[in-house]
């Protein structure tokens, strides 16, 4: 896909799964406007869990985002 690699370069968030931290799943660019709520709603729509269980976000320091 041209052009992969520069939009890339761009984001200043990015999804990893827990299980394999150095496969980047997707990113994006967090505006100021998104809160929290907004955020965890774009990730629920954005990937489909394999099972019901609850998933949580964390920041680069391994801080849960509530």
């Amino acid at each position: 896909m041209p052009g992969h690699g520069v939009r890339a370069l761009a984001r200043d968030v990015f999804f990893y799964d827990i299980r394999d931290r150095n496969t980047v799943l997707g990113g994006l660019v967090l505006n100021p406007g998104v809160t929290n709520a907004d955020f965890y709603t774009m990730i629920n729509i954005v990937f489909i869990m394999s099972d019901s269980s609850t998933f949580f976000l964390r920041n680069g320091d391994g801080d849960t985002i509530l």
